[in-house]
C-alpha cells in the first residue's frame, strides 16, 4: 500500500511516555473501536438481567470465544439500523447518542462478527436510567466488567451477537471511539493495513486472548497516533448521532 507507513511489528516496545496514554485508550479503542473484547483481562461473571438465564443460553465470559476474524459484511449496518432504531424508541432522550462503533461499523473492515454499539448518556453513573429500558429490551447487565468507564450488555437471548457500551457523553472512551470510527472510514488504507495485521494476529493467537491483546498494542498505539494528528489535521468533532 504505497503511502501508507507500516505498522509497528508485533511485540514491538511501547515508548514509556505513551504507556499511560495508551492505558487510558484500551479503555475504549482497544475493546470497541478496535475489538470490543480485547480489552478485558479476565472473564466477566454472574451477568443479572431481569430474570434467570437458563444454563448453556449465553456464554458467561466473552473470554473463552476464539477470535476469528470474517470479511467485512455489507449487512452489520442494516442489522445496527435495526437494533439502534429499537433502542432509541425505548430510550428516548435518555441516550443523548446511539452509535455504531468498532470494526463492523467501518464499510470494508475485515472484524469480528459482533455489532458494537455506544450508547452515550448524560451521567454514567445513573444506572438506573439506562438499565432498566435496556433489560426490558431483553439486554444482558455485566456489573463485573472490568471497564469502569463503561455499563456493558449483551445482546437478547437467542440474537444476534451484540456488545452495547454505555459511556458518558464527552469522556474520553466515548470520544475516542467515534474519532477512531471516523478515522478508519477516512482512511480505506490504513483500515485494510490494519485488517492485514489483525487476521496475522488472529491467526497466531486464535486461543489465546491475552496473547492476542499484547501482540496488538504497538500497532493500536500507532494507529491512535495517527488517529489523532488526522483530527487536528481535518477539524474533527463527533458526527450526528446514528439512531
Amino acid at each position: 500500500m504505497t503511502g501508507v507507513a507500516p505498522l509497528p511489528a508485533v511485540g514491538a516496545r511501547i515508548p514509556p511516555l505513551h504507556r499511560e496514554v495508551l492505558r487510558q485508550a484500551r479503555g475504549a479503542c482497544l475493546r470497541s473501536a478496535v475489538g470490543r473484547s480485547a480489552r478485558l483481562s479476565r472473564p466477566l461473571q454472574e451477568p443479572v438481567t431481569g430474570g434467570a438465564i437458563r444454563p448453556g443460553s449465553l456464554s458467561m465470559s466473552p473470554n473463552d470465544d476464539p477470535i476469528i476474524i470474517v470479511p467485512y459484511d455489507p449487512r452489520w449496518p442494516e442489522e445496527f439500523r435495526a437494533i439502534g432504531t429499537a433502542l432509541r424508541l425505548e430510550l428516548g432522550k435518555v441516550a443523548t447518542r446511539i452509535d455504531h462503533v468498532g470494526s463492523t461499523a467501518v464499510p470494508g473492515l475485515a472484524a469480528k462478527d459482533v455489532i458494537d454499539i455506544q450508547i452515550s448518556v448524560a451521567q454514567r453513573t445513573a444506572e438506573g436510567g439506562i438499565r432498566g429500558p435496556l433489560e426490558t429490551l431483553g439486554y444482558v447487565f455485566y456489573p463485573a466488567n472490568p471497564d469502569r468507564t463503561q455499563l456493558f450488555f449483551r445482546e437478547p437471548e437467542g440474537r444476534r451477537r451484540t456488545h452495547v457500551h454505555v459511556r458518558a457523553q464527552g469522556s474520553f472512551d466515548e470520544q475516542l471511539n467515534l474519532l477512531f470510527r471516523d478515522f478508519l472510514r477516512a482512511e480505506p488504507a490504513v483500515a485494510q493495513l490494519y485488517a492485514s495485521e489483525k487476521r496475522t494476529l488472529a491467526e497466531r493467537f486464535r486461543n489465546d486472548r491475552e496473547g492476542y491483546v499484547a501482540a496488538k498494542e504497538p500497532m493500536l498505539w500507532s494507529l491512535l497516533v495517527r488517529a489523532h494528528s488526522w483530527s487536528q489535521k481535518v477539524g474533527w468533532s463527533p458526527p450526528s448521532s446514528d439512531a
